[in-house]
């Protein structure tokens, strides 16, 4: 009887040692699965941001390409003598072309 009781009780000291291996586990996968979805949102959100400044940079881009090719054709004009006003009709590109802060911060960036 004696020898069947501590079977038993190893038995049940094992099931307790897998019991106490589950637990932390579970308590490490739970920790996890929040570090996850904090690392998830704040990807999700920079992605965000990048697309904006995507966005922002096709825009100005396009505006870049315009003011070239009214400046071109300015100073096609103005060569050609058909324009006798001076080349103060040209729109600087600063003026019309601003970049977000976060933008240009980013941009700053890269170019280091």
């Amino acid at each position: 009887m004696g020898n069947r009781l501590d079977k038993v009780l190893n038995k049940y000291n094992e099931s307790v040692d897998i019991r106490k291996t589950y637990d932390v586990i579970l308590s490490k996968l739970q920790q996890e699965r929040i570090n996850y979805e904090r690392t998830l949102q704040n990807m999700e959100k920079k992605l965000r941001d990048k697309n904006c400044d995507v966005k922002e940079l096709l825009t100005l881009t396009k505006q870049a390409q315009t003011l070239k090719q009214e400046t071109q054709k300015k100073l096609e004009m103005a060569q050609n003598g058909e324009e006798l006003s001076t080349m103060s009709n040209i729109v600087p590109v600063e003026k019309n072309l601003t970049l977000s802060s976060d933008l240009q911060h980013d941009l700053n960036q890269t170019k280091n």
